[in-house]
């Protein structure tokens, strides 16, 4: 189970996360992490059945697909996508 200030990183893509809260914080009520995307990384078309999932930009441009929408989500910006909904992000610009 992930730790409130444990890393992760991913070596194909490059990308890392960095957990903020977790179920063991939250009481199962929340994961909350920050996610640094690397110029090549993503992820692929997926469904979370019960959650849903929120981002927000925190510096750069973060690509999101939601059902068939496309977005591109600048610095502040953010989307929430519901539990059961098709869904990706990946990395729009040249570095993290």
């Amino acid at each position: 189970m992930a730790k409130a200030g444990q890393q992760v990183y991913n070596l194909v893509q490059g990308d890392r996360i960095v957990f903020r809260e977790t179920a063991r914080d939250t009481g199962g009520e929340l994961l909350s992490a920050e996610l640094v995307v690397s110029p090549r990384g993503g992820n692929l078309l997926h469904v979370h059945p019960r959650q849903e999932e929120y981002f927000k930009a925190l510096f750069g441009t973060l690509g999101v697909q939601v059902d068939y929408q496309y977005r591109s989500l600048a610095e502040g910006e953010e989307a929430l996508i519901p539990p059961g909904t098709p869904h990706r992000w990946w990395n729009e610009a040249d570095q993290e």
